[in-house]
């Protein structure tokens, strides 16, 4: 379905002749196979909405998160690569639970510049020296170490990345 939101997308700023002012918003979700239909078309609308309200106008929501589209398959191939990871036994699930924790932790400095938030550095430089460290591959702690430049776009939009590993991996 990821596919073919963004093929749909491309599809439609082609059809458009790539006119920025016509944009496309889309919300993604995710259903038990047991929930009635008319909820996850509820669930579906609900993240149209939140895409449409997005700060960024031409997003994609999906994972709780609203990407912009012009920024979506970096963050996509991103998180492929965290799923890779996770699925060779690179990175386990209890890192990238870990990494959902201090992308938690990282909100409060994000959203309201609450220096609390900056915790999350030490806490990912000691997880990168202790689980990453002794790996023979050494491209997720490059990855990893990344995260810790505020600058890195990456950062807010590490929940998506993360979720996709997970849900990826199940």
């Amino acid at each position: 379905m990821i596919d073919f939101a963004n093929q749909l997308r491309k599809d439609f700023s082609r059809f458009t002749g790539n006119n920025p002012n016509l944009t496309l918003s889309a919300g993604l979700s995710l259903a038990r196979h047991r929930e009635p239909v008319f909820r996850a078309a509820e669930f579906a609308e609900d993240a149209l909405e939140k895409a449409k309200k997005a700060s960024k106008k031409n997003s994609f929501q999906i994972l709780g998160e609203s990407i912009p589209w012009d920024s979506f398959e970096r963050f996509f191939r991103e998180a492929q690569q965290l799923a890779r990871w996770q699925k060779d036994g690179i990175a386990n699930s209890a890192f990238i639970y870990r990494l959902l924790a201090y992308r938690n932790i990282l909100g409060k400095w994000l959203d309201e510049k609450n220096p609390e938030g900056l915790r999350y550095l030490p806490l990912l430089s000691y997880d990168i020296t202790r689980n990453l460290d002794k790996r023979e591959r050494q491209d997720i702690k490059q990855w990893a170490e990344q995260l810790k430049l505020l600058d890195n776009e990456s950062l807010e939009y590490l929940s998506f990345i993360a979720k996709y590993s997970l849900y990826a991996n199940r």
